[in-house]
């Protein structure tokens, strides 16, 4: 599942936030009808435990930015919005924490800063988490890995490259 995004345009700044939602079945891509708004720099992770793919925040406007806080769900049919953020994020790390049965996301921008904090997806409502020692970062990537039960987050920031685990 492939959502939103940037697109070019014939704006001047050269690019439009798209709301399109693409799968992928194996042989050629399927353009899906219906969904989230349109939106650029969102995060998306596979709850494989509830077999819905979620998808949160993200940005759209050309300055000032406006920082969405909504969640979603696609089912393999149909999105769904389901809650909405503590707050506004886009460029947040994201992935689904298959020991604890919770989507992670980390760090990100809001309105006013680039962020370091944790939230958690538990299906039904977001969950902030214990700040973490690792530095305010946009951008980072997250993965779990099944063989040590652990989420990473790897982040470019100020700091330099740096990895981080949720256990």
């Amino acid at each position: 599942v492939l959502f939103g995004g940037e697109a070019s345009t014939g704006n001047p700044y050269g690019y439009g936030v798209r709301g399109d939602t693409w799968l992928w079945n194996g042989t050629g891509w399927q353009v899906m009808s219906g969904g989230p708004p349109a939106r650029s720099f969102t995060a998306m992770t596979l709850d494989t435990a509830r077999q819905r793919v979620v998808l949160s925040g993200g940005m759209v406007g050309i300055g000032p930015f406006t920082y969405l806080t909504d969640t979603w769900e696609w089912n393999g049919t149909t999105w769904t919005q389901v809650a909405n953020m503590p707050r506004g994020l886009a460029r947040h790390a994201m992935a689904y924490d298959a020991a604890r049965g919770r989507t992670v996301v980390f760090g990100g921008y809001d309105a006013t800063a680039i962020r370091n904090d944790t939230s958690e997806w538990d299906g039904l409502a977001w969950l902030p988490l214990t700040p973490t020692s690792a530095p305010p970062a946009g951008l980072g990537a997250m993965a779990y890995d099944p063989d040590r039960n652990l989420t990473t987050l790897v982040v470019h920031s100020t700091f330099g490259r740096q990895a981080w685990n949720w256990n």
